[in-house]
């Protein structure tokens, strides 16, 4: 028996996977700083008992002097437990669900993933 998955059905399971991993409930976000002042070109996202980021988030803005990484952004910087983990379940593609998900949930756009 062959099993056909929508791309609606796959945008949901992958959000489903997205939301047991990162639960909203439970990540935080910081703003990074710079010269002691919140700088708002980048966000630090973490889970409630990790210290450790999952992912973190940038302007354009914040890359002044690089301009290769500036014309990518918005950009997510996942780190590597959590890359590893949705490349192996969906390959890359995860990453217009999760765009979406960063969207809806925290009103940032992204424009690539590393």
């Amino acid at each position: 028996m062959k099993y056909i998955i929508t791309e609606s059905k796959f945008e949901k399971i992958v959000t489903y996977y997205i939301n047991e991993l990162f639960p909203i409930d439970k990540l935080n976000y910081s703003y990074y700083f710079d010269d002691g002042e919140e700088d708002h070109n980048a966000m630090r996202f973490s889970l409630d008992y990790s210290d450790e980021p999952c992912f973190r988030w940038y302007r354009s803005e914040y890359f002044y002097a690089h301009a290769d990484i500036k014309n990518r952004a918005p950009v997510i910087i996942m780190e590597d437990n959590y890359l590893s983990s949705l490349n192996a379940y969906f390959d890359d593609e995860w990453h217009e669900p999760f765009k979406k998900w960063l969207m809806e949930n925290f009103n940032l756009p992204v424009k690539t993933i590393e």
